[in-house]
């Protein structure tokens, strides 16, 4: 997947076949499987402390897995934009700063909702068993509701503890590769903290 140089090299993903190269990092392009794309692998170099934290101070999130994270998202681009490598400078801390700089302009209500529209296949038998219903529309009506409480999270409205809380345990469901998902719970914790601050005063 990489050679002893700064060239990482795309290859199809085989879950417990892959391995990262020593010092490096085993890091997932995912797609679901009805999307017809084979999900790729890429080992890559580890991302030194010192990056992390520069990195996390731009752009408040949970440490190292939330930054890789991120990185991962910039390698699905890379990967999309028909390369079958990467340079190392290509997804450094500099390229990561820069790509957040851009996609986060773009988290609008637009990409939320279609993320919603696919994490649904996960969140709708959760919802049958909390309001404890099988009815198709009323499920429908159960599942705008929720998609609408997780685009409130793009805007400046003012959202409720209980509705964050009840956010979050939704988020516990998602892939861990859920690139969006991870987005959310990083605005969530945001949030959170701010409301703690706030009791604290």
């Amino acid at each position: 997947m990489s050679v002893v140089s700064n060239r990482h090299l795309f290859v199809a993903f085989k879950s417990g076949e892959n391995k990262a190269f020593q010092d490096q990092r085993l890091a997932k392009v995912s797609y679901k499987k009805k999307s017809g794309i084979q999900s790729q692998c890429v080992s890559v170099p580890v991302l030194t402390d010192a990056e992390i934290a520069q990195i996390s101070a731009a752009y408040p999130v949970d440490a190292r897995k939330r930054v890789e994270g991120m990185q991962d998202d910039l390698l699905k681009v890379l990967f999309e934009s028909k390369k079958s490598e990467v340079a190392s400078e290509e997804i450094g801390k500099d390229q990561i700063l820069a790509f957040l700089a851009v996609t986060e302009a773009r988290f609008s209500t637009e990409l939320v909702v279609k993320w919603w529209e696919g994490f649904q296949d996960t969140a709708l038998p959760v919802l049958s068993e909390k309001y404890k219903t099988t009815d198709e529309t009323e499920l429908a009506k159960k599942s705008n509701a929720w998609r609408d409480a997780f685009v409130s999270l793009c805007g400046k409205s003012v959202i409720t503890r209980e509705r964050i809380v009840q956010l979050a345990s939704m988020l516990e469901y998602a892939d861990e590769d859920d690139a969006v998902a991870t987005r959310l719970q990083g605005k969530i914790d945001v949030l959170m903290a701010e409301m703690e601050a706030m009791d604290n005063i």
